[in-house]
């Protein structure tokens, strides 16, 4: 959402007017949203009422007449392609998943997966915000390999360092820090083996800080009380970077993710990174032993050793952070997404206007 609100907010007013049409209301949208930008929300988004969700930006875009839509995510996506199909709008859609693991952890995949490859169709651009989604996009969903571009999603570097001095309040001094839902696919019970294996393994005792809420915070705080180990779920916070930036390491444990922007925020704050080797753009962001570290996924041991090496080679911590920092300055900034996306609007505008 704050990503999103970035662009929103600089986008080259001189060229186009943004408005915005969410599919869920969270409370924060008259803060959050630019008083000049006009916006509105669905009125009870479900998988029932798609339809009325459907009609609702319907007459929303009969009222505003876009020149273009530009869609995230893909539930938006399936929506906003019926949309612009029935209004005949331009439309990019921007896919953030690697949709054939997310997609086949649904109920009635089949079909959703039909959906979605119909929805793809329709778009005159579909933005991939790393290879691995790009590749599933057109090896699962059977997309236009033509129609497909890769733009990595950016980061705010000036925001994240400035909000990253404020001061933390933790019971302990060091810890590892991860973040992200509450959810399976986050893996984050195999953090807890590793925590566990540190312990009684490598005589290493480090607590382990996860932000973020979610389905799976009972079984995690049950897991970890049974393994005697210090695991501090505060839920969700609204500032996470001053918790990133002091922490001993990023650790990432997802079985699979789309293209990891917070990876890119401890980079940015000089937190050193080990990761498993998940697909969704982690190798294509991290360089192993360069610019962070990747393990073999499921590897408890290797998690585990990576996390005592790193604590103990303070000149390999060093090395790790100063690469990371300079690749996130050079390839990730978010000026230079903004940048593509603007390029790709004009792009397709003008093609209408032929």
């Amino acid at each position: 959402m704050l990503k999103l609100l970035y662009v929103i907010s600089n986008t080259n007013g001189e060229k186009f007017t943004p408005f915005l049409f969410l599919l869920k209301k969270t409370g924060a949208e008259d803060q959050l949203i630019p008083k000049s930008v006009e916006y509105r929300i669905a009125n009870n988004y479900s998988y029932m009422s798609i339809f009325g969700t459907i009609f609702s930006l319907f007459k929303f875009c009969r009222k505003i007449k876009p020149d273009i839509i530009v869609s995230f995510l893909w539930r938006a996506n399936i929506v906003s392609a019926f949309v612009s199909l029935f209004c005949r709008i331009k439309l990019i859609l921007a896919e953030h998943t690697v949709t054939d693991i997310c997609i086949s952890g649904y109920k009635h995949s089949f079909f959703k997966s039909v959906v979605l490859s119909l929805s793809y169709r329709i778009a005159n651009k579909i933005i991939a915000v790393s290879d691995d989604v790009k590749d599933s996009l057109i090896n699962y969903l059977k997309v236009d390999k033509n129609k497909v571009e890769t733009i990595y999603n950016g980061v705010d570097i000036v925001t994240i360092e400035t909000n990253s001095i404020e001061k933390v309040s933790l019971p302990f001094k060091e810890y590892l820090i991860s973040c992200g839902r509450l959810e399976k696919e986050k893996n984050y019970s195999f953090l807890l083996e590793v925590i566990n294996f540190l312990k009684q393994e490598l005589s290493v005792n480090i607590p382990l800080v996860i932000l973020g809420e979610g389905r799976e915070r009972n079984k995690l705080e049950k897991k970890a009380k049974d393994l005697n180990i210090d695991l501090f779920m505060p839920g969700y916070i609204e500032n996470p970077y001053p918790y990133i930036k002091n922490a001993k390491a990023f650790v990432l444990s997802s079985t699979y993710e789309g293209f990891p922007g917070v990876i890119l925020e401890a980079m940015v704050l000089k937190t050193p990174i080990i990761t498993v080797a998940c697909r969704g753009g982690i190798n294509e962001i991290i360089k192993n032993g360069v610019n962070g570290i990747i393990v073999e996924q499921n590897n408890i041991k290797a998690f585990a050793s990576a996390i005592k090496d790193l604590k103990q080679n303070i000149p390999l911590k060093e090395k790790l952070v100063e690469n990371a920092y300079k690749t996130v300055r050079e390839k990730y900034d978010i000026k230079e997404m903004l940048f593509k996306y603007e390029s790709i609007m004009e792009e397709i505008i003008y093609e209408k206007k032929i």
